[in-house]
């Protein structure tokens, strides 16, 4: 028990306090740790500073350090899900300020804690029948094709990913310098059904980032639709203009890299057809050519 109290020191000291507070109140179902002499007033210059006198930082650790000791193990949060008054009340408390109206609904559903609106609906018959007859080729398995991948997968549709390096991960895989980092929040530069409760730091270094998509693109069993060291060689650009038309067509060759002294290059008929200006867009590819190149 005395190590258990000493680990939960450690992370108590660490702790972000606002969100701790908020999470004191889903944990115990008690609305008056949202105390105003606890709301936050953030510097600008100093984001591990939150405005709070150091007594009353202490108390917060203090009383959230007994409240975590009191639960029973595998016990549930008492308010697993707060309503949405309780919701923004723990919002503005977090943010130090009351939230604009207008970004309500956004944080509302990037939470995510009763599903959010960017959850795909791929259930009905009409969306399933026509994503049988599609075929996608994207482009790239960085942070944006595997999440496509993903997507498609969910969706029913065949894809193929094409990336010209020989693992996922994109600007992660290829920048390696020193110091080398995200520029933003790590619990924003992830994908909003996939968060990572791990991180090391605010702005965690490139290997955490490359580690993050490696382990999303395992998760989802991607690498069999991946083709590696495969690049795009030409791509007309009058059939980017015709996309989004009617109908549109156009051969995308691609090439790939092997130990043998080949390589291939196929080309590919995709073609582009979209309903109505609210429709998105959905691509099929034919196969057109098998090209075999020696080096």
């Amino acid at each position: 028990m005395a190590d258990a109290e000493r680990e939960l020191d450690e992370v108590l000291k660490d702790a972000h306090l606002p969100a701790l507070v908020v999470a004191m109140v889903q944990l115990t179902g008690d609305e008056s740790w949202l105390r105003p002499e606890w709301t936050p007033s953030y510097s600008p210059l100093d984001r591990n500073d939150p405005g709070i006198p150091a007594d009353e930082q202490a108390k917060i650790r203090e009383l959230a350090k007994a409240a975590i000791l009191a639960r029973p193990p595998g016990a549930e949060a008492k308010i697993p899900v707060p309503d949405t008054a309780l919701l923004r009340r723990m919002m503005d408390f977090v943010a130090g300020a009351p939230i604009p109206e207008g970004y309500a609904p956004f944080l509302l559903d990037e939470l995510a804690l009763s599903g959010s609106s960017k959850d795909p609906q791929f259930e009905q018959p009409r969306l399933k029948e026509a994503a049988r007859r599609l075929k996608v080729l994207v482009v790239g398995a960085g942070m944006s094709g595997i999440l496509t991948g993903i997507r498609l997968s969910q969706a029913g549709v065949q894809f193929e990913i094409v990336e010209k390096n020989p693992d996922v991960g994109g600007t992660w895989l290829v920048n390696t310098y020193p110091g080398c980092r995200v520029d933003n929040s790590n619990h924003m530069y992830s994908y909003s059904f996939e968060p990572n409760h791990a991180w090391p730091q605010h702005f965690s270094p490139q290997p955490e980032l490359l580690k993050y998509f490696r382990g999303v693109a395992d998760k989802y069993d991607l690498r069999k639709h991946i083709k590696f060291e495969t690049s795009v060689e030409s791509l007309p650009s009058s059939s980017r203009s015709a996309y989004p038309g009617s109908t549109a067509s156009f051969a995308c060759a691609v090439r790939s890299g092997s130990p043998s002294p080949w390589n291939s290059t196929r080309a590919a008929r995709i073609a582009f057809s979209s309903r109505s200006s609210r429709s998105a867009s959905a691509a099929a590819i034919r196969p057109a050519s098998q090209v075999l190149r020696r080096r």
